[in-house]
């Protein structure tokens, strides 16, 4: 049984983590000349050396697939976002991409991990993590019934 909605949004997810986990390693790439420098000025925009070095990236911003950053104090982040359309419905997903941490909300300090985002998910999977879902939440009402009157804990 087909399920465009589903589909569309399996698509959505894997696309999105698949960039993410590109992503992090080319901007880690332009960013190891400045670990340990500021790389972001007191009002929270990137320095001007950083933003030309990340232009060189040419980031991808279409309607269907946008990379922008993430303003944070603590963190440079990215963020992909995806959007996959059917007819009469649109679907859009976001990936965060953790690439260092700042020190004094404008020092490169430390890398973080490079991301492990799943890009294999696939429909049939997905509809029977949702089965098995529904499945436990009916077993967890019957449990919780089976309780009245004494509820779950005795204070």
């Amino acid at each position: 049984m087909s399920n465009p909605k589903l589909e569309a949004r399996v698509r959505g997810v894997n696309r999105a983590n698949e960039v993410a986990n590109a992503l992090y390693h080319d901007l880690r790439r332009v960013l190891e000349p400045f670990m340990g420098q500021k790389v972001v000025k007191a009002e929270g925009g990137l320095m001007k050396k950083v933003q030309d070095a990340i232009a060189t990236l040419q980031l991808p911003s279409t309607p269907q697939l946008h990379v922008y950053r993430y303003q944070s104090d603590y963190s440079l982040v990215w963020t992909v976002k995806t959007c996959e359309s059917i007819p009469s419905h649109t679907y859009y997903h976001e990936t965060s991409v953790y690439v260092g941490e700042l020190a004094h909300h404008q020092t490169l300090s430390k890398w973080y991990d490079p991301p492990k985002h799943r890009t294999d998910y696939n429909v049939s999977e997905i509809q029977a993590a949702r089965d098995a879902f529904k499945d436990a939440e009916k077993a967890f009402e019957t449990a919780r019934s089976a309780l009245v009157p004494f509820g779950e804990y005795d204070r």
